[in-house]
């Protein structure tokens, strides 16, 4: 048995089921420090499929809750027969042991044999150790994000994502059985001048997933935004959301959803003459088994009306958050005006008009407004079509607000 099952299994499992075991001691358990269920546990030789310490954690706590609950047997006759069942098929085990009957319950079939065969091959990186932080940046729905140099790679300055673990697993619980690829596999395929660069992916040694970037040395688009940086921002407009559409098209003819288009996933670089897209925590492929309602995620204000109302998507939730994020970025405010910025906000988004973007700037070139005011119509069937659509739209736009 690993060092890791053995610590986990003493300090979390073993002395609270010693009460379930019968009265008595063994020579080996006298000489060992162990209750019976701790020896038959050791010299059975209960093994878990290929995983880690995170994993073995997580399945010494739902055991120890099954056991006093009353829904699994304690004592040495249990655990035997777990050693037994764990042996034969760690799927099988699995399921027993948190109470699953049928494929369609919980996990499913195969489920964990899949996770666990996921996670054998991945990079390994203890994350305190390998990178010294410089600042951090700033924190998403699902993660944490610092700066920081790379000691195994001649100090270099790069960013770091790290995920949280349960945020995650809620996040990929969705497509159990779709066969869904990881942020990492999905964002180490982006490699175009306006996204930023993944250049690893893994899990720490807690078991957090995490990715190791390009660092963007300048500052957010929200920042620009929020902090109404107009002096900034003046002339360089159409030149940004020029570049986020050719970097939103690739992805898309890469056939995936971002899913979370909006200022926070946009950086510039100091000069702010290039912009990149970030974060593809959320991203899903583009194809049918991913499509269909029920998944509400995304930041409220720049949702699409069908995430919210729980109908199926395609990549058109993409262009209405992009065509809200350029509004936002040339009028330095949104389209709806309310002071919610929960799940609600996006509730307006189909129930009320956006104000006209000219009402606003009425200097802004026809086709640029049009183009954006179009992209952002409530049915997704009134709206630019494509990437390609809005692109052309402003391809002849001359003058940047």
């Amino acid at each position: 048995m690993s060092n890791a099952l053995e610590t986990i299994g003493r300090a979390r499992l073993l002395p609270s089921l010693r009460r379930n075991g019968s009265a008595g001691a063994s020579p080996y358990q006298a000489r060992n420090g162990l209750g019976k269920v701790e020896e038959n546990m050791y010299r059975g030789g209960l093994t878990l499929p290929p995983c880690h310490e995170g994993w073995a954690v997580q399945f010494y706590r739902f055991a120890n809750k099954r056991v006093r609950r009353g829904k699994i047997p304690g004592g040495p006759v249990g655990f035997s027969v777990y050693n037994r069942m764990a042996q034969r098929s760690s799927n099988t085990f699995l399921r027993w042991i948190f109470g699953i009957r049928s494929p369609r319950m919980a996990f499913g079939m195969g489920f964990f044999d899949r996770l666990f065969a996921k996670k054998e091959g991945v990079k390994r990186a203890d994350i305190e150790l390998r990178f010294e932080r410089i600042r951090s940046a700033i924190s998403g729905t699902m993660s944490n994000f610092f700066v920081a140099k790379d000691r195994m790679n001649n100090n270099a300055i790069v960013g770091v994502k790290l995920c949280d673990i349960d945020k995650v697993d809620f996040f990929e619980s969705r497509f159990k059985g779709l066969n869904k690829p990881l942020e990492g596999e999905i964002a180490s395929q982006m490699i175009h001048p306006n996204i930023a660069r993944t250049l690893e992916y893994g899990l720490s040694t807690k078991d957090q997933p995490y990715l190791v970037m390009e660092f963007v040395d300048g500052p957010g688009l929200q920042v620009l935004i929020q902090s109404k940086q107009e002096d900034l921002l003046k002339g360089r407009r159409l030149g940004m959301i020029r570049q986020m559409a050719d970097a939103l098209l690739y992805v898309h003819r890469k056939e995936f959803i971002h899913r979370d288009i909006c200022p926070r996933n946009f950086m510039c670089t100091e000069d702010l003459e290039t912009v990149k897209l970030i974060d593809f925590g959320l991203t899903l492929p583009a194809t049918p088994p991913f499509m269909v309602p029920g998944n509400r995620t995304g930041t409220p204000l720049y949702m699409a009306p069908e995430i919210v109302r729980r109908r199926a998507t395609d990549k058109r939730v993409d262009i209405f958050s992009f065509a809200v994020t350029c509004y936002h970025l040339i009028t330095l405010d949104l389209p709806w005006q309310i002071s919610d910025t929960t799940g609600k906000a996006a509730l307006h988004h189909d129930t009320s008009p956006p104000r006209e973007i000219q009402e606003l700037c009425p200097n802004l070139d026809r086709n640029l407004a049009a183009t954006i005011m179009t992209g952002m119509k409530a049915n997704p069937d009134e709206r630019i079509p494509d990437m390609e659509s809005f692109i052309r739209g402003i391809r002849n736009v001359k003058e940047s607000p």
